[in-house]
């Protein structure tokens, strides 16, 4: 069983719908959780050796969870360390995810040159 704290926004809304019969109960739980997962993220951010729960989406290959995380909290390029996603999903040979960070938040070549070529030495 997930712990709670794994399961994307869009999971724990059905779940809260169905044991919270309130909706305004509903709508505080998923703002709370939202909070909570945006503090851990910017606590991460600008740690070396502190990834983000994004980049560790990105580092174990979860392209979907990826997509859901992205909606569910908005993040653009600049709430995310892309590029540094980038290498972490290449080293890790995750392809779909490289593809994915590229589209999605428009990596260029130089992106992917980063790091004196890190991300294509490491693939």
């Amino acid at each position: 069983m997930a712990s709670i704290e794994k399961l994307p926004i869009e999971i724990l809304a059905q779940v809260f719908k169905f044991v919270v019969k309130d909706p305004e109960m509903v709508a505080t739980l998923l703002q709370v959780c939202k909070r909570w997962t945006a503090s851990l993220s910017l606590i991460c951010k600008g740690h070396p050796n502190l990834p983000t729960a994004f980049e560790l989406l990105c580092r174990n290959g979860k392209v979907n969870e990826l997509e859901c995380f992205q909606r569910s909290f908005d993040q653009t390029s600049k709430d995310v360390d892309a590029v540094r996603s980038l290498l972490s999903s290449c080293e890790n040979g995750h392809l779909s995810v490289a593809q994915w960070l590229t589209s999605t938040f428009n990596l260029t070549p130089d992106d992917a040159r980063a790091d004196d070529n890190y991300a294509l030495r490491y693939s």
